[in-house]
């Protein structure tokens, strides 16, 4: 008899759990009317939430979205895994059926502690690690790959996701137990109600939290403090390395509202939410490397159309911050378009329509008429007019005389 609410409280939880997943499923793939509907999956993080708002000191929607996941969290450890992470579910089945014991992962260190302790302490000087690691920024981009086959992204995520449920079926509870930062950032959330917990009964024994995460001892505390200290001492190093290659990243066109180039890589999460919101299917993920930092952040190719002057939706559906819409100034620009003299007709001397300056929707491109100083006849870039939207650079496939760069005038 004694066995009848606990089987009932786990019939209920796995139903719980897949409605959750069901839910997460409709956000990401479902045609909805609104297309913000995908940022609530990857802005439920408490994790992203908490280290976006940290590295841009400011509160943005994802912490309000994360806000309820993180309250639970306070008062009932990993509460988010035991009834809402799809990753989690996800990992549990793979776990269930294979023939290793949950007991095989005990000896491997919680390194997810680490990962979550590094990201915010170094979040806290603005330069967020390991964001990407967090599951349901892993989740979204798996299924964003309904949308973009394509993305290098989505195709990591793909693999990621693979790879934690084949280590999930070789070592059950590995990921969530001893990897997972979201897991972990929970278990710090619920360490000090814990620990006064304990003060006041010292002879309280374990309960079934053991089953999601072992309890933090005064050694794991103790040492988290200490990787975090590092990682405060650290992160100056890697932003100086950053701006060293400053001259490389600066080659690389970023979405409207992107963070300083130094710390828009380790913000962006490669959640893909940017990459299938944009109407213009001018944001891409490609796999060449430029940098760690940089590798798979989504960029601006202007191949068949360009950014649309009253759009704003790759800014409204970031999670965690790396685009952000601006409240009432402009929009952000992207760049600055350039004109190519050697490759421009009208400045070659030969007949050109000039399509250039008819399809700018910013007026910033005009004609530069005959002087006694130089007799050509070119287009002239506005540059305080010009956003880089990239409708010029489109409008001149033929010759590609006309490119947006990046504006590197500061």
């Amino acid at each position: 008899m004694d066995q009848k609410p606990h089987k009932l409280k786990r019939r209920i939880r796995t139903v719980v759990r897949c409605a959750a997943f069901a839910v997460c499923i409709v956000l990401l793939l479902a045609p909805l009317p609104w297309p913000q509907a995908a940022f609530t999956v990857p802005a439920s993080s408490p994790f992203v939430g908490v280290a976006a708002s940290l590295a841009a000191r400011s509160l943005g929607a994802a912490a309000l979205v994360c806000t309820p996941v993180l309250v639970l969290a306070l008062f009932q450890r990993r509460c988010f895994c035991r009834w809402a992470c799809p990753v989690g579910l996800m990992t549990e089945l793979a776990g269930r059926i294979s023939p290793v014991s949950a007991r095989r992962c005990r000896p491997i260190p919680r390194l997810g502690l680490w990962l979550a302790l590094l990201s915010l302490s170094a979040a806290a000087v603005g330069y967020p690690l390991f964001l990407w690691l967090d599951p349901l920024a892993i989740f979204s981009g798996t299924l964003g790959s309904a949308f973009n086959p394509g993305s290098a992204a989505t195709q990591a995520s793909v693999g990621v996701l693979a790879g934690i449920l084949l280590l999930s079926f070789v070592l059950p509870g590995a990921w969530c137990l001893k990897l997972c930062p979201l897991g972990a950032s929970q278990d710090l959330l619920a360490a000090p109600r814990i620990w006064l917990r304990r003060r006041k009964d010292a002879d309280s024994t374990a309960t079934n939290d053991e089953l999601i995460a072992e309890p933090m001892s005064r050694r794991s505390l103790l040492t988290t403090a200490v990787g975090a200290t590092c990682a405060v001492a650290g992160v100056p190093l890697g932003l100086a390395a950053g701006t060293r290659d400053g001259n490389e990243k600066a080659t690389l066109l970023r979405p409207p509202g992107a963070a300083e180039e130094w710390q828009f890589g380790q913000l962006c999460i490669r959640c893909g939410n940017c990459v299938r919101s944009c109407p213009s299917n001018i944001i891409t993920t490609r796999w060449q490397f430029d940098s760690w930092s940089a590798w798979l952040a989504p960029e601006i190719a202007f191949e068949s159309d360009y950014c649309r002057e009253d759009c704003f939706t790759c800014m409204q559906v970031c999670p965690s911050g790396a685009l952000r819409a601006p409240l009432s100034a402009p929009k952000p620009s992207i760049g600055l378009a350039q004109v190519l003299m050697d490759r421009c007709l009208l400045a070659l001397g030969r007949e050109c329509r000039t399509m250039c300056l008819t399809s700018c929707p910013y007026e910033a491109i005009t004609l530069h008429e005959w002087t006694w100083e130089d007799d050509r006849r070119y287009p002239i870039v506005a540059s305080e007019k010009c956003p880089g939207c990239g409708a010029c650079q489109v409008a001149c496939t033929p010759m590609d005389a006309i490119v947006v760069r990046p504006d590197t005038r500061g």
